[in-house]
């Protein structure tokens, strides 16, 4: 199962038999599936968008700067929105609501044990690269400090779902 897959399967919750949606994750209410065909459709959507989304923000910046990745960014987020509500419309709302830590423990076991510590290496690698380019420049380089600070709570998150994956 492809890494994108993982990140929407960590939005779905299984209750007294009923199969829940969290679109957006702990923020937000779910909805309940009536079947499982839709959640596979779910699932494939959802790694659509996060893989056009990401590609069309990393290609962004890289060609026209952090204003049009910024913009490129949300356009990601609205086309999501668009999508979730196209699939949710027609589902009725759940009282459930998804707790961080369960949620980081739905995508911990649909993880391996690897993928999990090679993300958190490279995460770590590149918040203590960030901080040493920080420190040696002597001030307070926008690039640095913006990847340090934005990878600092991902090597958190890893850390709790190898944690979750360990017990």
């Amino acid at each position: 199962m492809g890494y994108l897959s993982v990140l929407s399967i960590g939005a779905f919750k299984k209750k007294a038999g009923r199969l829940i949606y969290f679109p957006w994750g702990i923020f937000g209410s779910g909805f309940e599936l009536q079947d499982w065909e839709r959640r596979r459709t779910i699932v494939f959507f959802g790694r659509v968008i996060c893989a056009t989304g990401l590609f069309v923000v990393v290609f962004t910046a890289l060609f026209s700067g952090w204003m049009a990745c910024l913009g490129a960014a949300f356009a990601s987020v609205g086309a999501y929105q668009l999508v979730v509500g196209r699939f949710t419309r027609s589902m009725p709302r759940s009282p459930e609501r998804l707790g961080f830590l369960e949620n980081l423990r739905n995508q911990a076991t649909e993880h391996s044990f690897l993928s999990l510590w090679v993300t958190e290496t490279i995460c770590l690698g590149i918040v203590a690269v960030a901080a040493w380019s920080v420190a040696q420049k002597g001030g307070l380089p926008a690039l640095e400090l913006f990847a340090g600070l934005l990878l600092l709570p991902f090597t958190l998150i890893f850390g709790v779902m190898i944690r979750e994956k360990l017990r």
